[in-house]
């Protein structure tokens, strides 16, 4: 029993250098400002000059909405869950296919959710994070105002080893509203005693 706990104990602190080395990077590279998925205008009709005037008003306006918004850099929030779980089946066979292909294993552990620690990361990134259990649930969490800029909401599971401890995987899911998000499985390395993001893969969109 004493082995069993000590092999969990081991896997988490891994798990938790893994974080440390890549999650302000995994953080930049999926996450959006939802204030920014508003689309630029378009010309009803290039024969109409007045829709064109308007189109020229309207896109100035919408670049220096944009231009607003990403100088905006305080106070923007991203939702994460309270506790991390383990890769669904699906997703792990996605994994071990492409692990076979370079001739690497994964390792068997079975991985049981537990909390992630946001306060490691806060000030390391430009985002804040919360856990969602502060937030409205389901969909009112879009529609409620705050008092702070909700960036999305940004899922992940735990770290998934290779067997020798070399490569590593995690999937993660980004919404930005009701029915506005991405999936993808990040594929991890280990180099010169550092945790690197190797490739990005996009699983879904919606």
């Amino acid at each position: 029993m004493s082995f069993s706990c000590t092999k969990k104990d081991e896997s988490i602190e891994l798990e938790n250098q893994v974080f440390a080395d890549i999650f302000p990077q995994m953080l930049d590279s999926i996450c959006i400002d939802r204030r920014l998925m508003v689309p630029p205008p378009f010309i009803i009709s290039e024969e109409n000059f007045s829709d064109v005037k308007d189109y020229e008003k309207n896109k100035l306006e919408y670049e220096e909405e944009v231009k607003r918004i990403k100088n905006d850099t305080l106070n923007i929030v991203i939702a994460i869950p309270d506790s991390i779980g383990q890769l669904n089946f699906m997703e792990i066979s996605r994994i071990k296919n492409k692990f076979k292909q370079k001739g690497i294993l994964l390792d068997t552990l079975e991985l049981k959710p537990h909390k992630f620690n946001i306060s490691v990361f806060q000030n390391k990134t430009k985002y804040k994070l919360k856990y969602a259990s502060t937030f409205p649930k389901r969909d009112a969490i879009w529609i409620t105002k705050y008092k702070f800029n909700l960036a999305g909401y940004l899922f992940f599971s735990r770290v998934r080893f290779d067997s020798k401890k070399e490569f590593a995987a995690i999937t993660a899911g980004y919404m930005c509203g009701h029915l506005c998000g991405s999936g993808f499985i990040i594929y991890i390395r280990k180099i010169k005693n550092k945790w690197v993001i190797d490739q990005i893969e996009k699983t879904w969109i919606s």
